[in-house]
């Protein structure tokens, strides 16, 4: 049998070509002797049915091009057949799938059997299951009139059980486990499960958010009995049912298709809906006059905080709508919510993250508790992708495909990156769901594996949504590897690798271009690109951009004055403080972003010459029409060159508007001077942690 590990880096080997020895001992914490003993049971698995092996040099993994074609097959295949190894984790899940989804009396040996393991492993497993679940508050239970079975609240086991099967739908083999235990355990074919809902939803116009109807299907199917037997008692899901909403219509077919008569349990499902059903701000729903205005006001609130002005608002808010309303029911209702992406979201755009974590903050009164991160981080996603300006048209060497059903916002963010990181090719974006089409196709890039991929014959490579810098400069290395193509060559180095290659071989010239392009341009191109950190607040603000208590009669002079260092540094012209007050007539008390702090600026195209931050204290507070943070004591006036280079000194701005100490600084500050070495201490100390 092989287990999930070695499944793990068999999958990196062939997908993800992931060759390097360093890097998979690093990824799994292997010794070398570990990676070999993991490559000799795969070869001892699959040599008997294909003649080629892998092979380990000084520094890689070989494998040829039969080897690995026939290693993607035995993959996808994996699931048909039996080699599937249960370790720890795969057992566990397995005992909480059971536990949760029968409603069958359970007995010791129906786990022993499931998981083909001892008992005393067995106990083992139930015991650290039970040390789990006390803090989420149910537990394990055990008597001889009822078995083995859970108790507690029924809206948090069923919230546990969907985070637990979406968490494992997002893992390497997740799939394949889970079909594992519905072939065993469930009765009702999962297929039929699938094909209702599928049927359903066309019936009723459901239109799943990204890649919910997955999770949904399978969290639907595993708990479909319990839906039958349990019902959710003492909680009110639905103050106001909709009964004429598709969602509701939805839920209703999907009940009477899989025999579940509870009202509640109808309710709850419609709930459900509330917040997987893609949000269309053309349909006239009870909700849409709501979530239109906490859609401005988000976008409003996040333009203010991050000194970004978006040109099209009608289809950023658009956009918005079909996320916006789906997340609005998962925190009215505490549905559960998994965002595979969310780390990586928070370490390639933290800065953005924090903005929008800052922006939602009105908005948690509404819901009475905080955004979840995995909800934040979407919505990181949406505000990332909407600050990409149009690209001009080019003419492009190379067509590759992109496919990625991670979502709308994630697809754009990797189409840019590729683009960025190929300026040749011409990428286009496909539908996860359609039929493929590679007609003029170079190579085809995914962010995740499917039996399709297989039959489509072109190069493919599956990649990170979202990518670190070392991964994309392995990206280009691989790249270059599977179209060894002369036209990717940059041409400062194309006339010395046509003079190289008349004199080596065929094998020498492959690995000489290879090293040039990788160490000598695209290293520097990639890794020092990714380096270049974008300016600081000290950077960009300087004693000579600070004013202290001005006075003004109202608001619109009290920006002006506060911004005039701005023209006198030559940092603006003055037609760009006009469109500052045109910006915040416009925008109303948007600009006030928190008690007593404003933050005007405008459009770069207004008259933006270099990014920078005025600071101005006010004498005498004044009024700009907020009611919530008037009067406002001090503006920050921003000159920005674009969406996207002022964002650190935003997110440090927003940190910084959030300590006490930063406000007692600005209101005795006799001198500039003062402001500037607590902006200079405080980046001092964050760097330090």
């Amino acid at each position: 049998m092989i287990d999930d590990r070695t499944i793990a880096i068999l999958h990196d080997l062939v997908f993800r070509k992931e060759r390097d020895i360093c890097g998979i001992r690093e990824k799994y914490s292997l010794s070398n002797r570990q990676i070999s003993y993991a490559i000799q049971k795969i070869n001892n698995l699959v040599l008997h049915k294909n003649e080629t092996g892998i092979i380990l040099s000084d520094k890689e993994v070989l494998i040829d091009k039969e080897g690995e074609r026939f290693l993607q097959e035995y993959l996808i295949n994996l699931e048909k057949g039996n080699d599937l190894f249960y370790d720890k984790q795969s057992r566990k899940l397995f005992i909480l799938l059971k536990l949760v989804c029968s409603c069958d009396y359970l007995s010791l040996d129906d786990f022993v059997y499931m998981v083909h393991a001892s008992k005393s492993t067995v106990l083992s497993d139930v015991k650290e299951l039970r040390q789990e679940f006390l803090k989420d508050g149910f537990q394990i239970e055990y008597s001889r009139e009822k078995g083995y079975y859970i108790s507690g609240n029924e809206s948090v086991i069923r919230s546990m059980l969907m985070q637990k099967v979406i968490h494992c739908l997002y893992e390497d083999n997740g799939e394949t486990l889970l079909q594992k235990y519905i072939q065993q355990e469930i009765e009702q074919p999962f297929e039929e499960t699938r094909k209702t809902i599928v049927a359903a939803s066309h019936r009723f116009s459901i239109h799943f958010v990204e890649n919910k109807l997955k999770e949904f299907t399978y969290c639907f199917h595993l708990l479909t009995e319990r839906f039958i037997r349990c019902s959710v008692e003492d909680e009110k899901l639905i103050d106001i049912i909709d009964c004429d909403s598709k969602e509701y219509k939805f839920s209703e077919y999907l009940a009477q298709e899989t025999a579940i008569q509870s009202q509640k349990n109808i309710t709850y499902i419609y709930a459900w809906m509330l917040g997987l059903s893609m949000g269309n701000i053309e349909e006239n729903t009870r909700d849409q006059t709501i979530i239109k205005q906490l859609g401005n006001r988000l976008i409003h609130r996040f333009e203010a905080l991050s000194g970004i002005k978006f040109k099209n608002h009608s289809a950023i808010a658009q956009q918005l709508y079909e996320h916006l309303r789906p997340a609005y029911y998962r925190l009215l209702y505490k549905l559960p919510i998994v965002n595979p992406l969310k780390k990586r979201i928070k370490e390639e755009y933290g800065e953005m993250y924090s903005l929008v974590q800052e922006a939602l903050q009105p908005l948690y009164p509404i819901f009475q508790h905080e955004v979840p991160d995995d909800e934040i981080a979407y919505l990181t996603v949406h505000f990332a992708a909407s600050t990409y300006e149009e690209k001009e048209q080019k003419v492009y060497r190379k067509r590759s495909l992109i496919l990625c059903p991670s979502g709308v916002g994630t697809s754009i963010i990797l189409k840019r990156e590729l683009e960025e990181l190929f300026p040749d090719m011409e990428f286009i974006l496909q539908d996860y769901k359609k039929e493929i089409v590679t007609e003029n196709v170079q190579i085809v890039f995914s962010t995740a594996v499917s039996s399709r991929l297989l039959s489509i014959n072109k190069p493919f490579i599956i990649l990170s949504p979202i990518m670190n810098a070392k991964e994309k400069y392995q990206l280009i290395s691989k790249v270059y590897d599977l179209l060894n193509d002369e036209e990717l060559v940059d041409p400062t180095i194309e006339k010395v690798l046509v003079t190289i290659k008349k004199y080596v071989t065929s094998d020498q010239y492959r690995m000489i271009k290879k090293e040039i392009c990788q160490k000598e341009k695209y290293l520097s191109k990639i890794v020092e690109e990714e380096g270049m950190r974008y300016p600081l607040l000290s950077e960009i603000t300087s004693e000579s951009l600070i004013s202290l208590n001005i006075e003004a009669a109202d608001w619109e002079e009290a920006v002006r004055k506060a911004a005039q260092p701005l023209i006198d540094k030559e940092k603006v012209t003055p037609n760009y403080v006009d469109d500052m007050i045109k910006t915040a007539k416009e925008s109303g008390p948007y600009i006030v972003i928190t008690k007593h702090v404003a933050l005007p600026h405008a459009r770069p195209e207004a008259g933006a010459k270099e990014i920078a931050i005025s600071i101005a204290t006010l004498k005498t507070p004044i009024s700009f029409g907020n009611k919530e943070n008037d009067p406002v004591l001090y503006i920050f006036g921003l000159s920005a060159l674009d969406n996207q280079t002022h964002i650190t000194a935003m997110a440090e701005l927003a940190e910084l508007l959030d300590q006490q100490e930063f406000y007692d600084t600005l209101k005795k500050a006799i001198h500039p001077r003062e402001i500037m070495n607590y902006i200079k201490k405080f980046e001092k100390e964050c760097h330090e942690i």
